[in-house]
């Protein structure tokens, strides 16, 4: 659980990003990486809202994909709701299991 809050995120160095990208896809990796990516340890609370509310509420579609067999014809289904936003879980893709 992140509780350490920040007024301003550090940015990703390109050498962070180098490494993100070029590390194994594995658990010990991402946790190496996240453990040595300071942004990803704190939530930001700084900030100036451009507006005071939203005109209107956003859309927001969760859904478990199940081990991500049928990523195309989810993403379809997904565009035809027209959501502002998307939770995926079980994005397993490339997974063992799958």
């Amino acid at each position: 659980m992140i509780r350490a809050t920040i007024p301003e995120l550090p940015p990703v160095s390109d050498d962070q990003r180098a490494r993100i990208l070029a590390a194994p896809r594995d658990a010990a990796s991402h946790n190496a990486l996240l453990a040595a990516t300071p942004a990803m340890s704190r939530i930001e609370t700084g900030g100036i809202p451009t507006q005071n509310r939203l005109d209107t509420a956003p859309l927001i579609a969760a859904w478990n994909l199940e081990r991500c067999l049928f990523p195309q014809a989810s993403a379809e289904h997904l565009a035809r709701l027209g959501p502002d936003v998307i939770l995926l879980s079980e994005m397993d893709c490339g997974m063992a299991r799958t």
